[in-house]
């Protein structure tokens, strides 16, 4: 299978875009272990109405609700290395 190459803007407007779709994302974590996610965006469970204190999109970083977990998780897409949304595989560089 021949994987196209995007870069990690394109992998989180993939994911912005993907209108609540589930997608399957790599990433390196902050104890530098690397994490397979499947998420999606768009979910209302444990929204509170307030808000986040920080802008998340400033850092790189996109809140995801983890379809495993059952729970909000943060993705950094600085070190996000691979990206599967639809039926299509991408590697980010």
């Amino acid at each position: 299978m021949i994987m196209e190459t995007i870069s990690k803007v394109s992998a989180f407007l993939l994911v912005e875009r993907s209108k609540g779709k589930f997608f399957t994302i790599t990433f390196i974590k902050k104890d530098k272990s690397e994490r397979r996610m499947t998420a999606r965006i768009g979910v209302k469970k444990g929204v509170n109405g307030q808000g986040m204190k920080y802008n998340p999109s400033d850092f790189g970083m996109k809140p995801v609700y983890d379809m495993a977990k059952l729970e909000w998780r943060m993705i950094n897409f600085k070190t996000a290395t691979r990206l599967k949304i639809g039926k299509k595989d991408y590697v980010i560089i």
